[in-house]
């Protein structure tokens, strides 16, 4: 759901936030406010735009910009634009995705130290968060 924006209007299936059926993040938000993945469809094909509008209180406002995803992401960068998908929020999801991609990779659970940024069960994964060194000039870029 970071990152994704709304298709254009014309294969909307509702008018309104996130509008196609086929997007996951109604059966996601089905789960995590009503703990039913359909609570959002009336039918198989199509939502319930009251029980959606009724969520919308809890949505986060989406900044008003005539850039799309990617130029929002570079604009952001420069400093010229907010990020819709803010670094502060995305960095740390990133990381939790990350460790979680290598603890299925290794079939193994891992433990995390938030404060030391290791991973203290299994050093072998630990090394993995180092990787190789950055290139010279962008050492400051790689800090955690």
């Amino acid at each position: 759901m970071l990152g994704s924006f709304p298709p254009p209007r014309a294969r909307w299936s509702m008018n309104f936030y996130y509008p196609n059926i086929q997007n996951d993040m109604w059966r996601i938000l089905g789960l995590v406010f009503y703990n039913d993945k359909e609570y959002f469809l009336e039918t198989k094909k199509a939502f319930s735009e009251e029980k959606a509008k009724a969520l919308s209180s809890k949505l986060p406002e989406v900044p008003k910009s005539t850039s799309n995803h990617h130029e929002n992401f570079l604009l952001a960068c420069m400093g010229k634009e907010k990020a819709r998908s803010p670094f502060e929020i995305f960095g740390p999801l990133n990381q939790m995705f990350s460790l979680g991609v290598m603890a299925q990779r290794m079939n193994t659970k891992l433990l995390f130290d938030r404060k030391t940024k290791e991973i203290t069960n299994n050093p072998f994964a630990n090394a993995l968060l180092v990787g190789e060194p950055p290139r010279k000039g962008w050492e400051e870029f790689y800090k955690i």
